[in-house]
């Protein structure tokens, strides 16, 4: 995380995709398992013009593909967690896989200590990976993500009870093909975040008067609960699970996008795309009573990049990408963001640059019952 950008201003990719909560309850286990991930590519300052969406900085972590040659197993073991990760080739050279578990493992011992000492949380993810590749310019690849975190106090009995947990999804199709010297990924995913908490301990149980009060209805909000119980027709699409008493918020997100490079030259290339993404956002507000609502928002976006080598020392990069926000309640925004870069390398370990990067991102949250909307200003760097 970049100082002075908050969490959400830090975007976090995995292999493209945005992890909208990629911590776990445990702050020593890392992110991602270290035995799936290939490389990884920390931009602040300056954007590809194909990013946009984090104002400090994009972290791409890539992950391998499965091993396309032999079976390789690796088991790995530290004080957070435990790990199991599996590859090897269906078809030799041709359709390969990769999976991998991993969970911690220090809360079994938790009947085994004093309440003051136990964890009192658990965290488990796995990924799954498949990669087929159809031609020696061509391939689709498939992948899998999940992540689950929870954590439980003994707040009534002496066995603990669930009072926090989260929840990830990812799963993505990517087709990659080569035709000469133009080239093509196109890739539609689904990415979605759920965090639940005990409402009791929140203050506001099933039986609080608090789900009961009114709200008046410019403010946008629909009431879930009523003296006779859920009302069905108020707002089609709220939901409470009234059997495990839970309040929720979350986020899910349908993209689908594709990208063109062309390289007639060593010394040219450019590159273009299209990005659309469908997202709901599930939320929940306190006051005098908790609301609930489900805003829906479109975004379309597109972008065009050039990279021009002028000499071997000296190269430029620049584009701009094009951003149309849709929330379907709410005023539209759009942004057009220009990217440029000069970089000069008089030698092997020296390099002078000058760039200049505008981002912008859209916000939508709930404060005291209110959506509030912005669009933060420009960086430049």
């Amino acid at each position: 995380m970049v100082d002075g950008g908050s969490y959400d201003e830090n975007i976090i990719l995995l292999d493209g995709v945005p992890v909208f909560h990629p911590g776990h309850v445990n702050a020593l286990l890392p992110q991602f398992n270290g035995d799936v991930i290939k490389n990884i590519v920390f931009h602040k300052g300056f954007f590809p013009t194909r990013l946009e969406g984090g104002l400090s900085s994009v972290t791409e972590f890539n992950l391998k593909d499965g091993n396309k040659n032999r079976h390789t197993r690796t088991f790995s073991i530290d004080m957070p967690a435990a790990s199991l990760t599996l590859e090897r080739p269906i078809i030799k050279n041709k359709l390969s896989y990769l999976v991998s578990v991993r969970r911690s493992w220090m809360d079994f011992f938790d009947e085994l200590l004093s309440a003051e000492n136990r964890l009192n949380h658990y965290s488990f993810d796995y990924t799954a990976k498949l990669s087929y590749y159809v031609s020696e310019t061509s391939s689709l690849k498939f992948f899998a993500y999940n992540t689950f975190d929870e954590f439980r106090f003994p707040l009534y009995t002496e066995e603990a009870i669930p009072i926090v947990k989260w929840n990830n999804q990812i799963y993505k199709a990517t087709y990659n093909g080569i035709w000469g010297k133009l080239g093509n990924t196109t890739s539609a995913y689904y990415s979605s975040h759920m965090s639940r908490a005990n409402a009791d301990v929140l203050g506001f149980g099933i039986s609080d008067d608090s789900f009961g009060d009114e709200m008046d209805s410019d403010s946008g909000w629909e009431d879930n609960w009523s003296e006779e119980g859920w009302d069905e027709d108020s707002f089609n699409q709220i939901e409470y699970n009234t059997t495990a008493n839970e309040i929720s918020n979350g986020i899910k997100t349908i993209n689908f996008n594709t990208e063109f490079t062309y390289s007639p030259e060593n010394i040219y290339s450019t590159r273009w795309g299209f990005k659309y993404s469908h997202e709901m956002y599930e939320m929940t507000a306190f006051g005098g009573n908790i609301k609930k609502q489900n805003e829906t928002i479109n975004q379309y976006s597109l972008y065009y990049d050039n990279y021009i080598r002028v000499t071997n020392n000296l190269t430029t990069r620049v584009g701009v990408h094009f951003i149309a926000y849709d929330p379907v309640n709410f005023r539209n925004y759009y942004s057009i963001q220009p990217r440029f870069a000069l970089n000069f390398t008089p030698g092997k370990n020296d390099m002078f640059y000058l760039n200049f990067s505008k981002m912008e991102q859209f916000y939508i949250t709930s404060v005291s019952m209110v959506f509030l909307y912005q669009q933060i200003s420009e960086c430049q760097a």
